[in-house]
């Protein structure tokens, strides 16, 4: 690659090229293609998937509940027909986070559905896709959907955003960089995603489920019975050194700042001083996997996180943060939007535990297990990172 300077060409470019990049409209990049108003009534339970606003991510397809039109609806309706490759687009709410919902199907085909889009493209089209995904194109989006309820997609806001392209060889080369460089951010994100599953797996086969007194699985050379004990039997609370901070009041620094749902940012200063278990007060992000972190060092912790350590000799916090995991919470939440732990129930909690050195070693391998996965994520945000820095760079 080189790295150049003027303005009408992008900062970094492959060896070969250096014709200047031309203006168009985006719409004669791109255009949509919308889907059919399949009813309700032609939902069915096995046939061909039917593609819905529901199912588009942001260069993902979810598919976590799926509908299905009959297949001879491929013949009977042969323009709404999805193939494998093909690139789709929601219409109606069409930008979350800052990132436009688009997506390829990549697996199998489907029936395309109304307020979402076949997108056909002109030149190539992974450079296309890219160009839709780039943050100022987005922004530009944005900016021309606001005041819309709901916003919604049309050919004029598309036709009214002017980008800047190369010719089709220079598109094919950036075309193939990224989509590289995509496959390569997807395999990761299935390594992370099996090892989360993983350690799901272990979780249910190595803590005792519902009504059983010991774990179904079990490190060679343990066999006694775990016991069901009260948290505030077992664990301290220090929800009484926490201090809240509004954002504007912080100073800047490199002690983390723990909330509900984890660090929140990083400050001078700190609340706490050894190793704790953070459990979320009120604001949890998840209800069915109520936030609970287990954390080592200075930290300063507001009052949307409980704070306990276990009482030593009796349990250990590595174990006993991955016990907490195993209960479900959410029946004993109180309020209502902001559903709130109260200090008084959370330490009346059951919770089982097992001896202590079944609890060192069960510690020790869920630890080694989320070491791996810390790892990866951080192997996936750097790509991602990446990803981004190029977009930047390799567009103008």
């Amino acid at each position: 690659m080189i790295v150049n300077s003027g303005k009408q060409v992008p900062e970094i470019r492959f060896k070969g090229f250096a014709d200047a990049w031309e203006q168009r409209k985006l719409g004669e990049m791109v255009e949509l293609f919308s889907g059919y108003a399949f009813s309700s009534n032609d939902s069915v339970n096995s046939g061909v998937r039917w593609l819905k606003i529901a199912n588009v991510g942001s260069g993902f397809l979810r598919w976590d509940d799926e509908s299905f039109l009959p297949d001879d609806y491929l013949e009977k309706y042969p323009a709404y027909h999805l193939r494998k490759g093909d690139f789709v687009m929601a219409l109606t709410r069409p930008i979350l986070n800052h990132e436009l919902k688009i997506a390829q199907l990549t697996d199998s085909e489907a029936l395309l559905n109304q307020r979402v889009a076949k997108l056909i493209f002109s030149g190539d089209h992974h450079f296309s896709y890219q160009l839709l995904r780039k943050r100022t194109t987005v922004d530009e989006i944005e900016n021309e959907l606001s005041g819309t309820d709901p916003p919604n997609l049309s050919v004029y806001t598309i036709n009214s955003i002017i980008v800047s392209i190369p010719f089709v060889p220079e598109q094919t080369a950036i075309g193939n960089f990224f989509r590289t460089l995509d496959t390569t951010i997807t395999n990761h994100q299935q390594k992370l995603k099996k090892l989360r599953q993983l350690k799901t797996a272990y979780m249910q086969q190595m803590f005792p489920q519902a009504e059983e007194p010991v774990p179904r699985v079990r490190f060679k050379g343990f066999s006694s019975k775990w016991t069901e004990v009260q948290l505030s039997k077992i664990a301290e609370k220090f929800d009484n050194l926490r201090v809240p901070i509004t954002a504007s009041e912080r100073v800047k620094g490199n002690i983390p700042y723990y909330g509900a749902n984890g660090i929140q940012d990083y400050v001078e200063g700190f609340t706490h001083d050894g190793e704790f278990i953070l459990i979320a007060e009120d604001g949890a992000s998840d209800l069915s996997d109520y936030p609970v972190n287990l954390v080592n060092g200075k930290i300063w912790v507001n009052n949307h996180a409980h704070v306990i350590s276990g009482i030593p000799n009796i349990v250990i916090n590595e174990f006993l943060a991955y016990s907490l995991k195993q209960v479900c919470i959410e029946p004993f939440l109180v309020g209502g939007t902001r559903a709130k732990l109260n200090a008084d129930v959370m330490m009346k909690l059951n919770v089982l535990i097992a001896e202590i050195k079944e609890q060192v070693t069960i510690g020790r391998f869920f630890r080694n297990l989320d070491m791996q996965i810390t790892v990866q994520n951080q192997k996936l945000n750097k790509l991602k990172q990446l990803k981004t820095t190029y977009l930047q760079k390799m567009f103008i």
